[in-house]
């Protein structure tokens, strides 16, 4: 089975603690491909300092020389209205015209467009996606929206501190119900023993890196560097374009 990871969050900006994540959730849940995908306008938290494209560019900067990340923009851009079909024109392709999306972006409305994506380029294959997420992350899963829905379309890889135990009593009743009835062990996952393409929940230990976008982007206010928390194509896209300032 294909098992595609999606890491979503702003990337405000992207940084080695984003991209170790990433590295962790293929290596150890054995992923094809590890999608990240920074959002637009976020739901649950405000709004990115810095704009859309250019945090778009900073994770593609970030991730050029990976060939198992793939990142995807649906969260940035979407097609110009009444101008969604691609035509062809003296053997030349035009692409539709795409915009930046101005309304607040959905976990359940990017899973269903990335899942229908994912069959029809791998329409051949059966495959999963896994929604990787960090353990606090995940301990707020049912504010969000048609949360429980998720699990029709998706695994959730919960990245856990090393020696952090994710007990229930820090979960609400439902969630803690959801989280006894899809709690899967990793190897089973990793060894390919799960068929089902989606609702199951997989722990699995990440690297440890004490680094945050709150952190660097106060950094730079600071006029402080950032040299080596974050990609060095990155850390020079932020200066020549004076971001974070």
């Amino acid at each position: 089975m294909l098992s595609f990871g999606i890491l979503g969050g702003t990337f405000d900006p992207v940084h080695f603690g984003h991209l170790r994540l990433a590295e962790d959730a293929y290596e150890a849940l054995n992923l094809t491909k590890v999608i990240l995908l920074p959002v637009g306008h976020p739901a649950h938290r405000k709004n990115p300092v810095v704009d859309a494209e250019s945090r778009l560019k900073m994770v593609q900067l970030a991730t050029g020389s990976n060939p198992y990340f793939i990142v995807d923009d649906s969260e940035i851009y979407q097609p110009q209205k009444n101008n969604t079909d691609i035509f062809h024109h003296n053997n030349k392709v035009f692409l539709p015209t795409r915009e930046i999306v101005k309304h607040t972006n959905y976990t359940i409305d990017s899973i269903k467009l990335l899942g229908h994506r994912i069959k029809e380029k791998y329409s051949k294959h059966f495959c999963s996606l896994v929604w990787i997420i960090g353990a606090d992350a995940f301990l707020n899963l049912d504010t969000w929206h048609d949360w429980k829905e998720l699990f029709n379309y998706c695994h959730f890889a919960v990245a856990m501190r090393p020696n952090y135990d994710l007990a229930l009593t820090k979960m609400s009743t439902e969630l803690g119900q959801q989280w006894c009835h899809r709690l899967t062990h990793l190897q089973d996952f990793k060894t390919g023993k799960i068929k089902e393409t989606s609702g199951k929940i997989i722990p699995f230990t990440m690297t440890q890196l004490d680094i945050s976008a709150t952190n660097i982007r106060e950094r730079l206010k600071n006029n402080l560097s950032i040299r080596y928390l974050t990609p060095e194509s990155v850390y020079i896209y932020i200066n020549n374009n004076g971001l974070y300032k």
